[in-house]
């Protein structure tokens, strides 16, 4: 049965045919961007490389505290988040 499985090039996924483990590169589909600063009312730009318009975007406070932010997905590696206040020390995490 494990030869029958293989992993396509570039998935994100890697299967290992000697013991049969299946894993998830987790990078192929998130992009942690840590300790963040925003200024209040200014846009900024982020570039996430995940090759999809359509993503989630979540903003972290140092606590791991989910943050409301302004999100407009740009294109398919680029997005901009404005804060309606100036942050300091935040998390951008974006995912397929």
């Amino acid at each position: 049965a494990r030869a029958a499985i293989s992993a396509p090039a570039g998935s994100g996924l890697q299967y290992n045919s000697s013991n049969g483990e299946i894993s998830v590169n987790n990078g192929f589909f998130r992009t942690t961007f840590t300790n963040q600063s925003f200024t209040a009312g200014v846009a900024k730009t982020f570039n996430r490389d995940l090759g999809e318009k359509l993503v989630h975007v979540s903003v972290y406070d140092s606590n791991d505290d989910l943050i409301h932010a302004a999100v407009s997905l740009t294109d398919t590696d680029n997005l901009t988040i404005t804060s309606s206040d100036n942050l300091t020390g935040f998390a951008v995490v974006v995912s397929i």
